[in-house]
Protein backbone atom coordinates (compact mmCIF):
# COMPACT_ATOMS: atom_id res chain seq x y z
CA UNK A 1 0.00 0.00 0.00
CA UNK A 2 1.36 3.51 -0.99
CA UNK A 3 1.04 6.33 2.03
CA UNK A 4 1.52 9.58 0.86
CA UNK A 5 4.13 8.43 -2.02
CA UNK A 6 6.42 5.96 -0.06
CA UNK A 7 5.67 2.20 0.16
CA UNK A 8 4.45 0.24 3.38
CA UNK A 9 6.43 -2.60 4.89
CA UNK A 10 4.33 -5.22 3.60
CA UNK A 11 4.82 -4.01 0.11
CA UNK A 12 8.45 -4.41 0.63
CA UNK A 13 8.11 -7.92 1.93
CA UNK A 14 5.93 -8.61 -1.27
CA UNK A 15 8.79 -7.02 -3.49
CA UNK A 16 11.22 -8.59 -2.43
CA UNK A 17 9.69 -12.29 -2.10
CA UNK A 18 8.11 -11.70 -5.57
CA UNK A 19 11.79 -11.52 -6.93
CA UNK A 20 13.53 -14.33 -5.02
CA UNK A 21 10.61 -16.37 -7.26
CA UNK A 22 11.75 -14.82 -10.17
CA UNK A 23 15.09 -15.53 -9.64
CA UNK A 24 14.85 -18.88 -8.41
CA UNK A 25 12.67 -20.10 -11.33
CA UNK A 26 14.01 -19.16 -13.91
CA UNK A 27 16.99 -21.24 -15.39
CA UNK A 28 20.82 -19.89 -15.59
CA UNK A 29 21.66 -18.20 -18.97
CA UNK A 30 23.61 -20.79 -19.85
CA UNK A 31 21.64 -23.84 -19.00
CA UNK A 32 18.99 -22.05 -21.04
CA UNK A 33 21.06 -21.35 -23.74
CA UNK A 34 22.32 -24.85 -23.97
CA UNK A 35 18.57 -25.99 -24.08
CA UNK A 36 17.73 -23.31 -26.75
CA UNK A 37 20.67 -24.71 -29.08
CA UNK A 38 20.34 -28.65 -28.59
CA UNK A 39 17.52 -28.94 -31.24
CA UNK A 40 18.83 -26.27 -33.85
CA UNK A 41 21.99 -25.00 -34.76
CA UNK A 42 21.75 -20.97 -33.93
CA UNK A 43 23.67 -17.88 -34.85
CA UNK A 44 25.44 -16.01 -31.94
CA UNK A 45 22.74 -13.19 -33.46
CA UNK A 46 19.71 -15.29 -32.86
CA UNK A 47 20.86 -17.09 -29.33
CA UNK A 48 21.78 -13.23 -28.46
CA UNK A 49 18.39 -12.35 -29.29
CA UNK A 50 16.64 -15.03 -27.49
CA UNK A 51 18.09 -14.78 -24.53
CA UNK A 52 17.36 -10.95 -24.63
CA UNK A 53 13.57 -12.24 -25.24
CA UNK A 54 13.95 -14.28 -22.10
CA UNK A 55 14.85 -11.48 -19.81
CA UNK A 56 18.26 -12.21 -19.06
CA UNK A 57 20.86 -9.67 -18.02
CA UNK A 58 23.90 -8.63 -20.63
CA UNK A 59 26.41 -9.67 -18.26
CA UNK A 60 24.96 -12.76 -17.86
CA UNK A 61 24.64 -13.41 -21.74
CA UNK A 62 27.82 -12.55 -22.69
CA UNK A 63 29.59 -14.91 -19.84
CA UNK A 64 27.24 -18.03 -21.44
CA UNK A 65 28.57 -16.52 -25.51
CA UNK A 66 32.01 -16.85 -23.85
CA UNK A 67 31.48 -20.54 -22.51
CA UNK A 68 29.38 -21.64 -25.86
CA UNK A 69 32.28 -20.40 -27.95
CA UNK A 70 34.96 -22.06 -26.10
CA UNK A 71 32.92 -24.88 -26.21
CA UNK A 72 32.66 -25.11 -29.77
CA UNK A 73 28.92 -25.22 -29.35
CA UNK A 74 28.02 -21.49 -31.24
CA UNK A 75 30.05 -21.07 -34.05
CA UNK A 76 28.98 -18.58 -37.10
CA UNK A 77 31.54 -19.37 -39.64
CA UNK A 78 30.45 -23.67 -38.76
CA UNK A 79 26.94 -22.53 -38.94
CA UNK A 80 27.19 -20.75 -42.14
CA UNK A 81 28.99 -23.74 -43.45
CA UNK A 82 25.98 -26.08 -42.72
CA UNK A 83 23.29 -23.79 -43.15
CA UNK A 84 24.74 -23.43 -47.33
CA UNK A 85 25.27 -27.20 -47.67
CA UNK A 86 21.88 -27.38 -46.60
CA UNK A 87 20.07 -25.20 -48.59
CA UNK A 88 21.56 -24.79 -51.62
CA UNK A 89 22.92 -28.48 -52.21
CA UNK A 90 20.38 -30.23 -50.40
CA UNK A 91 17.72 -28.37 -51.16
CA UNK A 92 18.50 -26.50 -54.54
CA UNK A 93 17.60 -23.33 -53.78
CA UNK A 94 19.47 -20.12 -55.43
CA UNK A 95 22.45 -18.85 -53.66
CA UNK A 96 21.10 -15.71 -53.92
CA UNK A 97 18.01 -16.58 -51.93
CA UNK A 98 19.69 -18.47 -49.37
CA UNK A 99 22.61 -15.41 -48.90
CA UNK A 100 19.78 -13.50 -48.21
CA UNK A 101 18.16 -15.51 -45.08
CA UNK A 102 21.72 -16.06 -43.84
CA UNK A 103 22.24 -11.92 -43.84
CA UNK A 104 19.07 -11.86 -41.71
CA UNK A 105 20.42 -14.52 -39.25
Amino acid sequence: MIDDGKLMMDDYILLIINLQLIIIVMKPCFDYALHYINRYPKTEFELRLQLRKKGYFEDDIDEAMEQLFALNYVNDYEYTKLYLTSECIRKGKPIYAVKGKLLQK
